[in-house]
């Protein structure tokens, strides 16, 4: 399952170490992994829809959902 890590420069409640480090363990078991830190986002600007990473996301998942989507078929399971 592939996994979107988004953090901010100017997060100040969970520093920038902590979601790499979470990026790296979390490649073995999901070994797809996207990670993005983003300048001018707070801790929890990233929650709002109305922020400006907020395209990044959803054309992340749109990406995905198209990908997995041409897998399935090509599996004979979509």
């Amino acid at each position: 399952m592939p996994l979107l890590i988004i953090h901010g420069d100017v997060d100040v409640r969970v520093p920038e170490a902590h979601s790499a480090d979470f990026a790296v363990a979390a490649v073995a078991p999901h070994r797809d992994i996207d990670y993005s830190m983003l300048p001018g986002l707070g801790h929890m600007d990233d929650i709002d829809p109305t922020a400006p990473h907020w395209p990044v996301a959803v054309d992340w998942m749109e990406r995905r959902s198209a990908e997995s989507r041409a897998t399935d078929r090509w599996a004979g399971t979509g």
